[in-house]
């Protein structure tokens, strides 16, 4: 795993515990990070983060939801009109990026079209080329999706797809 400090140009990897502060990136990618946000008052949780590229972001002030950004991925790919073997629903349902989660505690993970809040799960939010795909392996999340204003409780079993204009 790597990750990349605020105002720097350059991935370094990860070894051992260590603090990483608010506005890195960080490459999961290659493997799987476990997160522990500090509530206050001594508090904390955490989760494991896997599969994608993201942006760590968290309001200073006492039990403040740790936002977990999608970063990285290529859109472009959403608008390509080559001709190609792929049908036209497989080419919108291209994956551009995605973050695996499972633990408890405090985090939201943000992609392009809505978040995910967890509540204790094991989850996945998924940027595609016609929308955020939310899927829900454990446990219950709370979606919110910014076009059409509304939250959504997604259930183990389920999946919520926040579409694209």
């Amino acid at each position: 795993m790597l990750f990349k400090a605020p105002n720097t140009n350059k991935f370094v990897p990860l070894t051992g515990t260590t603090e990483i502060p608010v506005g890195s990136q960080v490459d999961t990618t290659h493997g799987t990070i476990k997160l522990i946000a500090g509530l206050g008052g001594g508090k904390t949780n955490s989760a494991n983060f896997n599969d994608g590229l993201f942006k760590i972001q968290q309001k200073k002030a006492t039990n403040a939801f740790m936002t977990l950004l999608l970063q990285g991925g290529n859109f472009g790919i959403c608008r390509t009109r080559a001709l190609s073997a792929l049908s036209v629903d497989a080419k919108r349902k291209r994956q551009v990026r995605r973050l695996w989660g499972n633990g408890k505690g405090r985090f939201t993970t943000r992609g392009r079209y809505s978040s995910a809040t967890v509540r204790g799960t094991h989850w996945l939010v998924q940027d595609r080329c016609d929308g955020t795909l939310t899927r829900v392996l454990r446990g219950i999340v709370k979606v919110q999706d910014f076009r059409k204003h509304k939250t959504v409780n997604v259930r183990a079993g389920h999946t919520y797809l926040a579409t694209a204009p």
